[in-house]
């Protein structure tokens, strides 16, 4: 009889589920980075804040590109041109192909004018994207594609700064034209199978 409730207490202990107790941390913006200081405001790690270009467009001196299709930095003021939003991008009066040449100033390269993303498909109620092992590239006519119509998502302001913290990358180009010019529409591909 001991032996029996026992053995009752012992499975019902095994299927009670364990209490876990979970720890809330919320983050900050000092939390987020590699160092543990808030660069904005620590002058020891950032200096002074950094100046960015004041030039009108086409005036100012151009930084190359810090790596092979790494997104060119914006050489002139942003001022009146930012936010941009889906209805209002002033970028596009200067840097679409069909005016780049005529202004003087860097044509948005074929990649923004292709959509990337695979055909997206209900099948039975599930998503299906057709093609999901291939690279999909449907030719735009020239209009901006909408998944790259915010272009200070990938491209800054340039600035002149100096860092404390120094790293020891550098950059490598397969072919001297990518330090200026954009090639991923050439080699998306790469690597895809």
């Amino acid at each position: 009889m001991i032996l029996s409730c026992l053995v009752i207490v012992w499975a019902c202990s095994i299927n009670e589920p364990e209490q876990k107790t979970v720890k809330v941390v919320e983050n900050n913006d000092k939390d987020l980075g590699l160092i543990s200081v808030d660069v904005k405001n620590n002058k020891d790690v950032l200096g002074a804040m950094p100046e960015y270009s004041k030039d009108a467009p086409g005036a100012a001196k151009t930084i190359d590109r810090s790596f092979e299709n790494a997104p060119p930095l914006i050489p002139h003021s942003t001022e009146g041109l930012v936010p941009i939003t889906k209805a209002n991008n002033m970028c596009i009066s200067c840097h679409m192909p069909a005016v780049a040449a005529a202004l003087k100033a860097t044509p948005i390269p074929v990649s923004h004018l292709t959509n990337y993303r695979p055909e997206v498909k209900l099948n039975n109620g599930k998503v299906d994207i057709a093609s999901s092992k291939k690279v999909v590239a449907h030719d735009l006519d020239g209009k901006l594609s909408m998944a790259r119509y915010n272009c200070t998502q990938c491209h800054v302001p340039q600035a002149k700064i100096d860092v404390a913290i120094q790293n020891k990358f550098e950059a490598v180009y397969r072919d001297t034209s990518a330090i200026k010019k954009s090639n991923l529409s050439n080699n998306i591909k790469e690597g895809v199978r």
